[in-house]
């Protein structure tokens, strides 16, 4: 008869542990499911102000408003020669060697594989 009660109250300890453990999940549960919507709702504030602030921080946009109130941003609204240059040199210079490069290995020789100077089998 002791052993039977011993047990019983044993069951009800670990019944009581684990229905606290549950609590606790779903309490854990409930919190993270409210900050994933605050951050969603973050998100969606930022992906709206991302197009504003672009459009407002445009260098063209910035010389246009500042020419309006009378300021004169001199130089530091107009384009940089290196940056110019490099720019048309680089699209202006046909196939860049990086894309000869990465299609290299793909050509046939017809031996089979695409490295010449490998023996064959």
């Amino acid at each position: 008869m002791f052993k039977l009660l011993v047990t019983l109250v044993a069951f009800l300890i670990l019944a009581l542990a684990l229905f606290g453990l549950r609590q606790n999940r779903r309490e854990i549960e409930r919190q993270t499911s409210l900050l994933h919507e605050q951050i969603h709702l973050r998100e969606e504030t930022l992906r709206g102000q991302r197009p504003e602030i672009a459009h407002l921080t445009n260098p063209l946009a910035l010389a246009v408003n500042l020419k309006q109130q009378g300021m004169n941003a001199g130089d530091a609204m107009q384009p940089r020669e290196s940056r110019t240059s490099r720019r048309t040199a680089a699209t202006s210079g046909g196939t860049p060697r990086v894309e000869t490069d990465l299609l290299a290995p793909l050509r046939d020789s017809g031996s089979g594989h695409s490295n010449p100077n490998r023996p064959h089998d």
